[in-house]
């Protein structure tokens, strides 16, 4: 009896990484197909950064019925908060991303540049006098995002940090909309939707489950010292 029902668990263990390998086959397929066809030969050789990108948020789209195909045989192993994973990685590599597009493009820092003609453009004069300190330090302020972007990725790659990680993107995205959201409904709608993606990844503590955080954040919990129980709470 126990036997059949090992074995019995084992093909339901079988089946399911048979077809979520089916699955990830064919939406492989159809992603290259359509990057390929779609999306490649519009881009040219400036968006030559979307082709490495491209890999990680395939993976991701990916990952989503992966994870919801594989639950069913491992369901002490695999919970519900796996299901956020597939969100993670995906805003972790939208954020590296956005941090590449900066570093790598030389004329993103110069000065008087896009972050001035936004906020000197905002139509709200109390939102042009709030940012008015990064406009007087406009420089170190553009390097200040750049590497913030890169920091903030590499936290939701990682799961490393992700709860700060995860304010953090709230944090920058917001400012972001207060800033040049007036600019278009597009710019408005992908930074308020980011930045609730960003808070909902922080309440969640999505590294805590496979990443870093599923490590260091039981420990910093279980400390004595109140200040490094403090730390945990704020940062995994």
């Amino acid at each position: 009896m126990r036997s059949e029902k090992l074995s019995g668990l084992r093909r339901v263990q079988l089946a399911s990484i048979l077809i979520s390998a089916i699955v990830a086959i064919v939406m492989a397929v159809v992603l290259i197909l359509s990057y390929n066809v779609v999306l490649a030969p519009t881009w040219g050789a400036q968006k030559q950064i979307e082709q490495y990108f491209a890999i990680f948020f395939g993976a991701a789209i990916i990952l989503t019925p992966t994870v919801l195909i594989l639950k069913y045989a491992w369901k002490d192993k695999i919970t519900s908060a796996a299901y956020i994973l597939p969100l993670r990685f995906a805003f972790g590599a939208f954020f590296l991303k956005a941090s590449f597009d900066k570093l790598l493009n030389p004329s993103f820092f110069t000065s008087p540049g896009a972050l001035s003609f936004f906020i000197n453009g905002n139509p709200n004069s109390f939102l042009q006098q709030l940012f008015s300190f990064p406009l007087n330090n406009e420089i170190a302020f553009l390097t200040l995002v750049a590497v913030g972007e890169l920091l903030v990725g590499i936290a939701l790659l990682l799961g490393l940090f992700t709860r700060l990680g995860g304010l953090a993107s709230f944090v920058m995205l917001m400012a972001n909309l207060f800033a040049y959201g007036y600019s278009s409904s597009a710019v408005y709608g992908i930074n308020l939707w980011g930045a609730l993606v960003g808070f909902t990844l922080a309440m969640y503590r999505s590294g805590r489950y496979f990443g870093m955080d599923q490590f260091l954040g039981p420990r910093l919990d279980k400390s004595k010292n109140r200040l490094v129980q403090i730390l945990g709470l704020v940062l995994t």
